[in-house]
């Protein structure tokens, strides 16, 4: 995991104004209010963990826990800093960040290194996953300014890639008090259409994402139809997750398909982006497991 100096200042910065937050609160908080000025799609909550627990060690941050979640909030914070402007955070590249850091950790008189950890992550179930589309699925892939098309492979067909997968796994993670990080610990395969897939086209303004926040006109999206069924294999960890089993993950994603905190492939909140679980089927483990 690659060190950031600049998204240290900013988990440390957000936390200021927002108050007492999860680690998914922060992600989704810094990816929703600085994705206008910052390209924010590659941050995951593991490295929102490791900036905190840097904090954390140096006395920057406290800890609480509240109804089972973990939550943060600033215990101190010089004042030159809380009065500095979001902006230029953002702005921060290079040896100016390293300088902004080190003026931090004088702050705070250093403290340890802090080392990601990974949890123990075991017993894990191959289980073959039918989903059927219940809305339609936007395409993400620009085709020139003004349209937005489907992921395909060699031979031409419409796939399910393991992104939008890991996406909607990180995304709806916390409705079984789970955090971005489960993604992490589900192997997934692609979707695969068991038969050929109908298509439609949508046409629709996308969220805001140029810059001063104006909206580049209307986009249109090649778009899978409801009702198309897909199959993918995924890898579920039975120990140290909330998934004890597979009726807990079928009952997570039946949830999912009713109404997610994000659905899948592009401007979920448009369409919606729903899929639903049609049937799961647990597969042969490994020979050695």
């Amino acid at each position: 995991m690659k060190y950031d100096e600049r998204l240290q200042a900013l988990v440390l910065r957000v936390l200021h104004e927002t108050g007492l937050m999860s680690e998914q609160e922060l992600l989704d908080h810094i990816q929703t209010t600085l994705s206008d000025i910052t390209d924010t799609s590659g941050l995951e909550v593991a490295q929102i963990h490791l900036a905190l627990q840097r904090w954390k060690a140096r006395g920057a941050v406290s800890v609480q826990v509240i109804d089972s979640i973990t939550r943060y909030k600033i215990a101190k914070i010089p004042p030159w800093f809380a009065s500095c402007n979001m902006a230029n955070l953002v702005k921060m590249r290079g040896k100016e960040a390293k300088e902004y850091i080190k003026r931090l950790d004088e702050e705070y008189g250093g403290g340890d290194t802090v080392v990601p950890t990974s949890a123990k992550y075991k017993d894990f179930v191959k289980v073959e996953i039918t989903f059927e589309t219940v809305t339609e699925i936007l395409g993400t892939i620009p085709d020139g300014d003004k349209t937005q098309k489907l992921y395909r492979d060699g031979d031409g067909k419409v796939f399910i890639p393991i992104s939008w997968q890991k996406g909607y796994i990180r995304s709806n993670a916390p409705l079984i008090d789970g955090t971005g990080s489960l993604q992490q610990h589900i192997g997934v395969g692609i979707g695969r259409f068991e038969e050929e897939v109908k298509l439609c086209k949508v046409d629709a303004y996308p969220h805001p994402k140029s810059k001063g926040g104006k909206s580049p006109g209307l986009i249109v999206y090649e778009a899978i139809a409801p009702g198309q069924r897909f199959k993918t294999i995924w890898r579920v960890s039975m120990k140290g997750t909330k998934l004890r089993n597979i009726d807990n993950l079928k009952e997570w994603l039946e949830e999912t398909g009713i109404s997610p905190i994000r659905g899948m492939g592009g401007n979920p909140f448009l369409k919606g982006g729903l899929i639903t679980p049609v049937e799961l089927q647990e597969l042969p483990a490994m020979s050695f497991m």
